[in-house]
């Protein structure tokens, strides 16, 4: 969501492994609703990174996330 509660349409995200060092495994740009999803991710811990109107991406994860497969 933006500031002004409206959703974050075409967002870049990246999804970032959390133990590669800042290696970019995927990039997604949200829908009009401000949703994404990545496909075919493995088990294990990730970051989630947006890229700001200027192209900064910040050393910390906007958010950290856990894949567990769904058996």
């Amino acid at each position: 969501m933006f500031k002004d509660n409206t959703p974050g349409y075409n967002v870049k995200i990246l999804l970032i492994q959390e133990k590669s060092f800042g290696e970019i495994l995927d990039t997604v740009f949200t829908d009009d609703q401000g949703y994404y999803t990545f496909y075919g991710v493995e088990d294990g811990t990730y970051w989630i990174n947006t890229v700001t109107n200027n192209s900064y991406v910040s050393n910390e994860p906007s958010a950290i996330v856990t894949v567990v497969a769904n058996n």
